[in-house]
């Protein structure tokens, strides 16, 4: 009996221990390398993000890219106990991760990294056992510590049969019940939005509303306190928080924490692993946080929202979508017209639309709604810029986060959307490797 899985995020690594568990990796355009030493039991898991930086490696993140990541790792598993000689290694993932764009073609960037790696172990005469690289679809690749074995699986989903696509299509009055009982982003956690975006109030004031939900106020002290954030000392109070953390921080911790309780946390439906629609949603906010930064188009902080709400309308269908499962993604994976459409034909309604009724309904900003509305398909008219960052965002953490949702999303727009910001697929790596994906890759457990 295995004691435990540890999934491994991209930009870092696992070492096999003492413990019998499996070392999992998640993998799209991402490479995983395995190197074992069978003779003493020992070897690891390395997630590689990227090939190399787009400039200088960003401190922190040597780990993210093969150049600066494989001696670290290298060294690693050999002061962990395996001898050179005995080493072994195992490639995987680099997906193209279907369907294929153009972006995908011209950066390969699962390609080079895979190459990369095969250079490095060439030079320390290691031996290439086993590779599996390259394709359109994500693969689930695990390390069993136990015997040492490696194995990979396809992370697609099957075929539920070759029947036809018939289900019973909920009314668009059931979905608009179903969008009424959806518990709202707390009052308190808005106010505080907008206090922050006016940028005219204090610390206190800030202090004050959070005092108002005491569920809220506790877990943002939690959070304040987790090894993530690296606090000297315990941090008992609101406004100590504050001090320390600043404004970007607590808007994202007050945003982030509120958010988590309406997204569905079971997995099935959208989500591959349990929590993920909320996974992805983080990785998306800071995604699009960060590209807001790099182009300078609109407010990072807007932004982050933005990224965080835009797929709430799947809280809505998700339940739907559960009902259907294989069949469902069986049709989407045969389609190139996207999920949008699919959703449409079945219920009469996309993810997104069911997410601009809840944003009216909540009240939110015109300008995060219409970003929640047209995450796919970027309207040059309607807030482009805010949308199209949010477009970008969402395509990456699809291709980088691999394992987190299930969905595939149709990669077309994205020129488009590149160019409405000013930049182009040369961009992406960049975009990629400055983004702190490791925060929101690890799976509820």
């Amino acid at each position: 009996m295995f004691s435990s899985e540890t999934f491994v995020p991209s930009g870092s690594f696992e070492l096999a221990g003492d413990k019998k568990e499996k070392l999992t990796a998640l993998l799209g355009t991402c490479i995983g390398l395995v190197l074992v030493d069978r003779k003493n039991n020992s070897g690891g898991l390395y997630h590689i993000l990227l090939p190399e930086p787009a400039g200088s490696v960003p401190p922190g993140e040597e780990l993210s890219f093969a150049s600066s990541g494989l001696p670290i790792f290298f060294k690693a598993v050999l002061d962990h106990g395996a001898a050179r000689e005995n080493l072994q290694a195992t490639l995987c993932g680099g997906a193209l991760m279907g369907p294929v764009s153009f972006q995908d073609l011209e950066l390969d960037i699962g390609g080079r990294t895979a190459e990369y790696v095969r250079v490095f172990l060439k030079k320390n005469n290691i031996p290439i056992v086993r590779e599996e690289t390259g394709g359109v679809n994500a693969t689930r690749c695990v390390l069993n510590t136990e015997t040492m074995e490696f194995s990979v699986a396809n992370m697609r989903s099957e075929p539920a049969g070759h029947k036809t696509f018939q289900p019973p299509p909920p009314k668009h009055t059931d979905i608009e019940k179903s969008i009424a009982l959806v518990k709202p982003i707390p009052q308190v956690a808005l106010k505080i939005t907008r206090l922050l975006r006016l940028g005219k109030t204090s610390l206190a004031a800030i202090a004050l509303e959070l005092e108002q939900d005491q569920v809220l106020a506790a877990k943002v002290l939690q959070q304040c306190n987790s090894p993530f954030y690296g606090m000297p000392g315990t941090v008992t109070s609101l406004d100590r928080a504050l001090v320390v953390l600043g404004e970007v921080s607590i808007l994202e911790i007050v945003l982030s924490l509120s958010v988590q309780n309406f997204f569905n946390m079971e997995e099935g439906g959208y989500s591959l692993m349990r929590g993920g629609l909320f996974r992805h949603a983080q990785a998306v906010a800071a995604a699009a946080r960060n590209t807001a930064r790099q182009s300078g188009v609109c407010d990072p902080e807007t932004a982050f929202t933005a990224g965080l709400l835009h797929d709430i309308g799947k809280v809505v269908l998700d339940q739907y979508i559960r009902n259907l499962d294989q069949e469902f993604y069986r049709l989407h994976s045969e389609q190139t017209t996207g999920l949008a459409v699919l959703e449409h034909s079945a219920f009469g309604m996309d993810h997104q639309e069911a997410g601009y009724l809840l944003a009216k309904q909540w009240l939110l900003p015109e300008e995060i709604a219409a970003a929640i509305r047209d995450h796919h398909a970027p309207d040059p008219e309607k807030h482009a810029q805010l949308v199209s960052v949010v477009h970008i965002a969402d395509q990456l953490a699809a291709r980088f986060l691999t394992g987190i949702q299930r969905a595939q999303i149709d990669p077309r727009p994205l020129k488009t959307a590149l160019l409405h910001i000013g930049l182009t697929a040369a961009d992406l790596p960049r975009l990629v490797s400055s983004t702190p994906w490791g925060t929101y890759q690890q799976p509820d457990t």
